[in-house]
């Protein structure tokens, strides 16, 4: 049975729940990393996973989107796909590790830096494994296993942490927990699957043709992937070539708090990816309204936190990573407005990756992707890592005017951006005044960050932004929760 629009946002605030779980345990992660580290070798940490993000969404080529979209249409394909997912993924993923740990000798990276990546490379097997099963989760809309798998990662990401280091094994130690931990993942959700039956369906026998005709279904999906990683990882790689460990460390830990503050957006995308991909396909106007919907709700969180973060830098930087990182503080005030264009952004995606003509929008999405290469390095190179910063948010920019300009023709008439987020910029405003005003009177940032929150809180209010249908929707919500607390919260009862 299809769930209602509250059982949507009963998916949405699962997987913010557990983003937000997992989230939490990734910041302690970094703060303790990068404290224990040192910047130089969170700057080795930072180069070799910005090459593992790089090779893990080539390795995916493009098929978990690819999987969630079509299973969620039909879940009849469940077992095909759940096997041929898995079976490409594996020998992907093989390659991609054996890419990474060749091209980082032949570029002459340090020793260490060089094993490192072999190690790390492992990451990517086990990875291919638990990005099968998540997909598999969420075509079939197990949100709240979705949203545990997301929790779970975080938290043994954390609970691995310090023993490695305590140990002594530093950044290699660190990416052979990450292994381990993608492999639990994997197994816990293969056991989930197993359990509810969501890969049954028919299965075809293994053959090269078939796994071909799977790998040419993913292409469009695999070229988006690949330009999104290039795209949000590619300022580590110039800044590793043109300026040092030191400046990927200093970029990275702002990029990480960044990545942290994403958590709203990603699971509003997770969530309703599944729903968007069905009502592309029904042509009745349906698209239109979610996207609209999607839009309002990360606007009313995109200001605020743009805002908040842009004037509390220094403290929340000093209270992560200590007064070693203090530079990076003016970083994060750059990219938490490229994150305020993401949030924006994050929507458009699903509306092109949900419908069926993603293709068409992939030459675009080169040229951008390219173009914002070009254009972080050149800043990289001429202001060094202030100039990558500005290149990210100048990108989102471009890249939102872009989608835009792209999906009229998907959602109709595109939504009024001007009175959805007009309100919300102006509560942001008056939210900045008072947060201004209390960090010159030297309050506590555990206290200002509560009252400028119930600043902009009162001030949405007061704008009469806060309507009675979304509070009607957060009382159904809570009614299901009521509900689904004596129903259980898995199988296919519980989602």
């Amino acid at each position: 049975m299809t769930p209602t629009g509250v059982g949507r946002i009963g998916h949405v605030a699962a997987l913010l729940a557990a983003s937000a779980v997992g989230r939490l345990c990734q910041l302690a992660y970094v703060m303790i990393v990068a404290r224990t580290l040192g910047l130089e070798a969170f700057g080795e940490l930072a180069t070799v996973t910005a090459f593992l993000a790089i090779l893990g969404v080539v390795s995916d080529f493009g098929l978990s989107r690819l999987v969630v979209r079509d299973v969620a249409r039909d879940p009849v394909l469940s077992g095909s796909y759940f096997v041929q997912f898995l079976a490409i993924r594996a020998i992907l993923a093989v390659v991609a590790a054996l890419v990474l740990g060749l091209t980082v000798t032949l570029l002459g990276y340090s020793p260490s830096t060089r094993l490192a990546a072999w190690v790390g490379g492992l990451s990517l097997v086990t990875g291919a494994a638990a990005l099968t099963v998540v997909a598999i989760l969420s075509a079939r809309e197990r949100m709240r296993q979705v949203a545990i798998l997301s929790a779970l990662v975080g938290v043994l990401t954390l609970a691995t942490a310090w023993p490695v280091l305590a140990a002594g094994w530093g950044v290699v130690g660190l990416l052979a927990a990450l292994a381990v931990v993608n492999l639990a993942q994997a197994g816990l959700g293969g056991w989930w699957i197993r359990r509810d039956g969501l890969a049954a369906g028919p299965v075809p026998a293994p053959s090269l043709r078939a796994l071909g005709r799977f790998l040419a279904l993913g292409l469009p999906y695999a070229g988006f992937n690949l330009l999104s990683i290039v795209y949000l990882r590619a300022a580590p790689v110039l800044l590793s070539a043109l300026q040092g460990k030191e400046a990927v460390g200093l970029y990275m830990a702002a990029f990480r708090l960044v990545e942290a503050f994403a958590l709203v957006p990603l699971a509003v995308v997770t969530a309703l990816f599944p729903l968007m991909a069905t009502q592309a396909r029904s042509g009745d106007g349906s698209l239109g309204r979610t996207y609209g919907q999607a839009i309002r709700l990360l606007g009313l969180l995109a200001f605020p936190l743009a805002a908040g973060t842009t004037l509390l830098a220094a403290p929340l930087v000093d209270l992560v990573y200590g007064t070693a990182f203090r530079e990076a503080s003016e970083l994060l005030a750059i990219l938490v407005w490229g994150l305020a264009l993401l949030y924006l952004n994050a929507p458009v995606g699903n509306v092109i990756l949900g419908s069926d003509e993603a293709a068409r929008y992939l030459p675009w999405a080169a040229l951008h992707t390219g173009a914002s290469v070009i254009v972080t390095g050149w800043l990289a190179a001429r202001v060094g890592v202030r100039g990558a910063a500005w290149g990210f948010v100048l990108a989102e920019a471009a890249g939102f005017a872009l989608q835009l300009w792209f999906v009229r023709g998907l959602v109709g008439r595109l939504p009024a951006f001007s009175r959805l987020l007009a309100r919300p910029a102006l509560a942001a405003l008056a939210m900045s005044v008072v947060v201004a005003g209390l960090r010159a009177l030297g309050t506590p940032l555990f206290l200002v960050i509560p009252v400028g929150a119930a600043s902009y809180g009162g001030m949405l209010l007061a704008l009469g932004e806060l309507r009675e249908e979304d509070r009607e929707r957060v009382r159904g919500w809570l009614r299901e929760v009521r509900a689904g607390a004596f129903a259980g919260t898995t199988g296919a009862g519980g989602v």
